[in-house]
């Protein structure tokens, strides 16, 4: 079947040749008379770090015609396009406009936490005290040792990541890290502190390019929380102990210690595990003197976290179709009304094939985006 002429000026603009097209949009056809989906509303999710941005990129550089392709998906479908990832709601959104060009929804944090028109909603019904305890933890045993560490933008119950010296994987070059760093100042910090109602005035006070801070009051901790992942995600900040819950914390995105750097991540990656131990947090740590932190008592996945939207976002009662694009196991949709769009050549096919599954095949998120977008011309 031949494509939609908007479709196909679009892949001739994005550098896509058609027959791909042609091919991503049989499958997913294909898929969906196997499952015997029908006519209900088609919600497309993609995965971002992989099919979307060049993992070998440290700027979220896209491949090619994704940009255009995203957005020509993202208006033809009903309810428009959204990422789908383990990463935090900043980096998605910054993807988003800066890459893409495109204001849309999303939903990180590996389906915890998604944003639907500007808004964050958490997908599951758990507290913070356990998330905020662990980062009270992690930034009293950091100061004990005179280290820097950066938070990176998660704002959910259930997820974190926290990078050592980050300098010593080029964090500094990161655009969030760089926005965070260029806009930085003590004065602005204590002005989000005081922002945040519930903090107590007297728990923190600024010392020249310092502040000290007293993390025995829970308010406070939970408005630096906020601080550090909404308003300063990436910024390095050098933690020093003065008193038996009071901090000292400067802004120190270059430091390195004197230690190698394997010495360095060993000793990262140790400590990391001892702010988990005994906690509802595992740890995962990652080459990068990063340590990702989710709890294992709160079930959560990427689907969760696609339902959930999809169920805000659509009428009430109303039938849809989920289709997301991974290149990871992490990112299989498996339930009835769902569709998977497996990038190829990647870790997610030998999976699909063990499963024995139902799938599509796309090689990454541009011929994926115009073949759903052909897909939803199709049915309308």
């Amino acid at each position: 079947m031949s494509l939609h002429g908007s479709t196909r000026k679009v892949a001739s603009q994005a550098g896509i040749p058609e027959y791909k097209v042609e091919q991503v949009a049989d499958d997913i056809d294909a898929v969906m008379n196997d499952k015997g989906l029908g006519t209900a509303v088609i919600v497309p999710y993609v995965d971002m770090n992989g099919p979307m941005v060049d993992k070998a990129s440290t700027n979220y550089e896209t491949h090619q015609g994704v940009a255009e392709t995203v957005k020509y998906l993202h208006n033809v479908s009903e309810t428009g396009a959204s990422l789908l990832s383990g990463w935090d709601i900043s980096t998605l959104k910054y993807v988003a406009s800066e890459k893409l060009g495109v204001n849309m929804d999303h939903v990180g944090e590996l389906g915890a936490v998604t944003e639907i028109d500007g808004e964050i909603h958490s997908t599951v019904d758990v507290g913070r005290e356990q998330i905020l305890n662990f980062r009270k933890n992690a930034w009293l045993e950091a100061a004990s040792r005179e280290m820097t560490l950066q938070e990176q933008g998660n704002v959910s119950a259930v997820t974190g990541c926290m990078y050592g010296e980050g300098a010593r994987s080029d964090l500094y070059n990161n655009p969030i890290a760089e926005s965070s760093r260029q806009k930085f100042s003590m004065d602005l910090l204590s002005e989000c502190l005081e922002r945040r109602e519930t903090v107590d005035n007297r728990s923190y006070s600024q010392q020249g390019d310092s502040m000290v801070v007293d993390l025995s009051s829970m308010n406070t901790v939970a408005a630096l929380s906020d601080a550090l992942t909404e308003e300063y995600p990436l910024v390095g900040l050098k933690w020093e102990s003065v008193g038996d819950q009071a901090v000292k914390i400067t802004e120190n995105s270059f430091e390195q210690s004197e230690l190698s750097d394997e010495e360095f991540l060993e000793e990262f990656q140790s400590f990391m595990d001892g702010v988990a131990a005994g906690t509802n947090f595992e740890t995962d740590h990652n080459p990068d003197c990063s340590t990702d932190f989710q709890r294992t008592d709160v079930a959560v996945s990427k689907e969760h976290g696609a339902e959930y939207r999809a169920d805000m976002i659509t009428e009430d009662e109303t039938d849809y179709i989920l289709v997301n694009m991974g290149d990871k196991p992490g990112d299989i949709l498996e339930g009835e009304q769902t569709v998977f769009v497996g990038q190829r050549d990647m870790p997610v096919e030998e999976e699909l094939e063990e499963r024995d599954m139902s799938y599509a095949k796309a090689d990454t998120a541009a011929d994926y985006s115009l073949g759903l977008a052909e897909v939803i011309k199709r049915r309308n």
